[in-house]
């Protein structure tokens, strides 16, 4: 079988950084919610 080793590379380059940024975003929700600090997210 043949893999168009472009396209695999291109779809790695774009799909982990999102993974990341996601998983990320996704631990800091979780923490702030945890410890209760919405104020926080206020300041901004």
């Amino acid at each position: 079988m043949y893999i168009d080793y472009t396209a695999a590379i291109l779809l790695l380059m774009t799909v982990v950084p999102l993974l990341t940024v996601a998983g990320v975003t996704a631990y800091w929700v979780i923490r702030q919610r945890r410890m209760g600090n919405d104020s926080v997210s206020e300041q901004r």
